[in-house]
């Protein structure tokens, strides 16, 4: 619905509230209700409580993947607060031999997450408190940093890949974790303070989620390579090489916004599809799955330009 502004005095403005809604809410002459700033946004309404968001989180059951993804997910969406209970005190870790204990996982993950402590534990149970005031002027510039921690990564895995050199795949890892620590603080900003145009949020949250499947696929690829017994095709080096390169136009391309980059990122895209299509019958599994794997990036750079365009062409 739509209202007018109505100049009350020499410097105050009012609107007025449908009459349905007064009586829904029992509003009487003289009554008070909140109005909260949101970005370009109020919100005019009865009780609301701009509080601290805080959950009690029963982990109970679950292993060491389910627990880190659960404390990750609470910290992307804002929560300031989390009460952790867990009946039992170690868990399953499908890559180690012996259980690992869940204060060990929940501290693991903590500490990826910028601003998250634990302030407080016993032996079935912790308190973990975000320290830190976040503030959505600082988004701009950690996705900044994101992509370039992104454009990094991806130079070392070529150089790794093409020498079969483990030692840089194995920093894949590190580098991992901490551009996702940088992704969840990135999500956490745009949850806990609305983006300035509400509008291109929902963009936003779409190119992070494709930045960190691109980061995904390179530290598990990193490993695949790592534990085959084979050096990669020439051929996969390759489009490996033109992914890296797709890579920079798109940092490139989404910090200045140009026609003929798109056009680059879309024609790198059918080159590699052309490639793998000419890949022996007979090529081995880890050429296989590393081309596989360097087109499903190739076509989350285009999700990226995509939504890339949409943010640069609205007001």
């Amino acid at each position: 619905m739509k209202r007018s502004i109505i100049k009350h005095g020499p410097s105050s403005y009012v609107i007025s509230l449908p009459s349905s809604w007064i009586k829904k809410h029992d509003i009487k002459k003289g009554s008070e209700i909140d109005v909260v700033e949101q970005g370009n946004h109020l919100v005019v309404g009865n009780n609301i409580s701009p509080g601290e968001l805080e959950a009690n989180v029963d982990l109970t059951g679950l292993d060491r993947s389910a627990i880190l993804f659960i404390i990750r997910g609470f910290y992307r969406l804002g929560y300031k607060t989390l009460n952790v209970r867990f009946e039992n005190t170690t868990t399953k870790y499908q890559r180690a031999k012996n259980p690992v204990t869940v204060l060990s996982v929940i501290h693991s993950e903590v500490n990826r997450l910028i601003g998250y402590e634990v302030i407080s534990e016993r032996e079935n149970s912790c308190v973990i408190k975000d320290l830190q005031k976040d503030s959505i002027e600082e988004f701009e510039n950690i996705l900044k940093h994101v992509f370039i921690l992104l454009l990094s990564a991806m130079e070392d895995f070529k150089k790794g890949a093409k020498n079969k050199d483990n030692s840089i795949l194995e920093t894949m890892e590190e580098k991992h974790n901490t551009i996702t620590k940088f992704i969840s603080y990135c999500l956490r900003l745009l949850n806990i303070n609305n983006y300035p145009v509400p509008r291109k949020a929902p963009y936003y949250f779409h190119v992070i989620s494709c930045i960190e499947n691109i980061i995904d696929i390179i530290k598990y690829l990193s490993r695949d390579i790592r534990n085959s017994n084979r050096k990669l095709d020439n051929r996969v080096i390759s489009i490996i090489s033109i992914t890296s390169e797709n890579i920079k136009t798109l940092y490139n391309f989404f910090y200045k916004y140009s026609k003929d980059k798109i056009n680059s990122i879309h024609d790198s895209w059918y080159v590699i599809e052309k490639i793998i299509a000419q890949l022996p019958e007979k090529s081995s599994k880890i050429d296989i799955i590393t081309a596989s794997k360097m087109f499903d990036i190739a076509h989350l750079i285009c999700i990226i330009t995509e939504a890339k365009g949409a943010l640069s062409n609205s007001p």
